[in-house]
């Protein structure tokens, strides 16, 4: 007898990847990522406005626009006065996003770091919250065993990157790759012992890297040089070279296997995306045209 094939949807969320270095001509050496585009078939989404964390990832769950979801940013105006401010955690979120509906109807769902999901709440599944938690003394993880599972499975859980700001660039670097190895460990172990219909993550590790190098590198980037850093793979966008490491900071450490450039800009949803992608998968709007297309 046949094994029917389980039917699961996972996503990968990149925090602040900028398209047009993702997909578009300009995109830099990302071998994973190129080849899901190769193999199946991509295309841009227009983003709400602002197009930055918070909202933009609610909104994507939800389908739901800033305006109606009643935030649009971090720090959100709680009343209608100047100085009444809140910060827009997961008890801000008020419309029921994608996991809420599949749980509802039975389906396993395991969420990992997507923002808006502290203070955690009951899903059928799994959940750990996202950077707005304070520390790992709080409850950040839905059932509250799952707490301790994970301590013993992979360790401490990192919640972010702390003092990111900071000008010690050699230990910043490091503990960006430190979260990004906890993080992607803690996946692989939940996708393999635990089942799921579901799964979600999103990786912050590049806003922590926007915010420490992001104006260095955007400046060479915009120079149109190519941007050489140690410890990370070089990214060409025309002609001539320079060596960022050797002139404001030094960058060094190991880039994660499954990271080839952390080189980004602050706006998710800028880029022209109208150019075609050199890739030999199947764009979306290809699809549109064909008389058997699916529903997007």
């Amino acid at each position: 007898m046949r094994r029917k094939e389980a039917k699961r949807v996972m996503v990968i969320g990149l925090d602040c990847a900028t398209p047009q270095f993702v997909f578009g001509p300009d995109r830099f050496d990302m071998p994973n990522i190129g080849a899901l585009a190769t193999r199946g078939c991509w295309g841009s989404l227009r983003s709400c406005h602002p197009p930055i964390t918070v909202p933009a990832w609610a909104s994507m769950m939800s389908g739901k626009d800033p305006g109606t979801l009643g935030f649009y940013g971090f720090r959100n105006r709680k009343d209608y006065s100047y100085s009444g401010m809140s910060t827009a955690n997961s008890t801000a979120v008020r419309e029921q996003r994608v996991w809420d509906i599949l749980s509802r109807n039975r389906k396993k769902v395991i969420l990992l770091g997507v923002p808006q999901t502290y203070p955690v709440t009951p899903v059928n599944g799994w959940m750990i919250a996202d950077f707005l938690t304070p520390d790992t003394q709080a409850d950040y993880t839905y059932p509250k065993a799952l707490r301790r599972e994970i301590e013993v499975e992979v360790g401490e859980y990192i919640i972010d990157v702390k003092d990111f700001r900071t000008e010690e660039k050699d230990r910043l670097l490091a503990n960006i790759y430190a979260l990004m190895n906890n993080r992607f460990d803690l996946a692989r172990w939940l996708l393999d012992k635990k089942p799921w219909d579901f799964f979600m993550m999103v990786e912050m590790g590049l806003t922590a890297s926007i915010t420490a190098f992001g104006s260095t590198l955007t400046q060479a980037i915009q120079s149109s040089r190519k941007v050489t850093v140690s410890g990370m793979r070089s990214a060409t966008t025309t002609r001539r070279s320079t060596n960022v490491s050797g002139s404001s900071f030094q960058l060094s450490g190991k880039r994660p296997p499954y990271l080839s450039c952390l080189i980004t800009e602050q706006n998710p949803c800028s880029a022209d995306l109208r150019k075609p992608m050199a890739h030999s998968g199947r764009h979306v709007d290809s699809l549109r045209n064909r008389d058997h297309a699916e529903p997007h």
